[in-house]
């Protein structure tokens, strides 16, 4: 009330509630049902304990009309239903509804142990406090939400299993997660306030990360994710991926950097490993597909060279083509085995010095659909097979 504004200041609001002799001031809060006349008055923030129906009761009639009321014998009045202020032995009672956004959210009132007449000033004065009340409660209720909110954040924080950091403007730790803690051996409270240099970036990178941390103030689209190699307290190199978000005030001044980062050195080890075995089967696949083109090659002499020259041709044909690197191998690998269904024709048609029979000729045709037949069950990472029953036009 101290920093009331309006036809009333707040001294004068003070001054003016000392010569009421007041007793009690009550601060009862509800919640509107749609129903408006059986609904009920529902305590929901000040922890007031009465319930009561919307039309009944002084406090009652004041939330279901909206307007203030001046009571002036609470003894007689068929409106006072509150066993507390007969006891207390009120006799006039003056309250105004608390609202905020057109919305109910309490009534405020007051009494005196004798008659007092309604004095527009003082009904005046409950107003303004009635409104003065509805801007305390709401900002209660703000406070109150965002502790809340707060209190979930950190949980949320605390509980995922990414290392989430805050940095200062000067590279400093202003929050470190537990998953953090997890992550480089370091608790909380040892790392608040420390450089990175200090803690987790090996000498030798420093300079790269200076041009980082420079280049995220910037707001350089590159700063924001790296893998780094890191240091952990007990001194093992671990290797990290780091997402990082600038944070800035609503002045849009930056204040820090937001750090979430995963320890990636057994995923990176995994991909390694499986890098190795993924070369390893390509190697054995080719040398696979090298015996079988050896092995037409043997026995057909005319066959021999030409597989090769035709993978060849069939590379530099698809390359001119733009066609990606994966489908540029799988061609040339087809071109080398394209004729490996001639191991099914009798060596002396495919060495025959002279012409060919209809039969013969007929016979060797025949080789594509047995190069077919020997690959479809292959797995190949190309369609291999189908490129080999179908390398003749007809």
């Amino acid at each position: 009330l101290a920093n009331s504004t309006g036809p009333c200041t707040g001294a004068e609001l003070s001054e003016n509630l000392k010569g009421f002799k007041i007793t009690v001031m009550k601060f009862i809060s509800f919640k509107r049902r749609s129903d408006r006349h059986n609904a009920k008055l529902v305590p929901t923030i000040l922890g007031c304990w009465w319930v009561a129906s919307m039309i009944q009761g002084f406090a009652g009639t004041i939330a279901a009309s909206l307007q203030g009321l001046y009571l002036e014998d609470a003894r007689t009045s068929d409106l006072m239903k509150s066993r507390f202020v007969k006891e207390k032995g009120f006799r006039s009672l003056v309250g105004a509804p608390i609202i905020r956004n057109r919305e109910l959210i309490g009534v405020v009132h007051t009494g005196w142990l004798s008659i007092h007449p309604r004095n527009e000033r003082e009904f005046r004065l409950l107003e303004i406090t009635a409104e003065r009340c509805a801007n305390a409660i709401y900002n209660c209720q703000l406070h109150e939400n965002m502790q809340d909110l707060l209190k979930h954040l950190t949980l949320q924080i605390d509980q995922m299993p990414v290392g989430n950091i805050v940095w200062d403007v000067n590279f400093r730790v202003e929050s470190w997660n537990p998953a953090a803690e997890r992550i480089f051996g370091y608790p909380a409270a040892e790392a608040l306030g420390r450089h990175p240099y200090d803690l987790i970036v090996p000498k030798e990178i420093q300079p790269r990360i200076s041009t980082l941390w420079k280049g995220l103030l910037a707001e350089e689209p590159w700063a924001f994710h790296s893998i780094n190699e890191n240091i952990t307290r007990d001194g093992r190199t671990i290797i990290c991926e780091w997402f990082n978000t600038l944070l800035r005030k609503a002045d849009d001044t930056p204040f820090g950097v937001l750090s979430m980062v995963l320890d990636i050195t057994e995923r990176n080890e995994i991909d390694e490993r499986l890098r190795r075995t993924m070369g390893n089967l390509r190697r054995a696949m080719e040398g696979t597909i090298m015996i079988l083109a050896l092995t037409v090659e043997t026995k057909d002499p005319y066959t021999a060279g030409h597989q090769r020259r035709v993978a060849n041709l069939a590379r530099a044909i698809a390359t001119e083509m733009g066609l990606p690197s994966d489908q540029i191998d799988g061609i040339r690998h087809a071109g080398f085995v394209h004729d490996v269904g001639k191991v099914g024709v009798p060596s002396e048609i495919l060495s025959k010095p002279g012409k060919i029979s209809q039969i013969e000729f007929d016979l060797i045709k025949t080789h594509a659909q047995a190069g077919y037949d020997l690959l479809k069950n292959i797995e190949f990472p190309w369609p291999i097979a189908r490129m080999v029953l179908e390398h003749h036009e007809r």
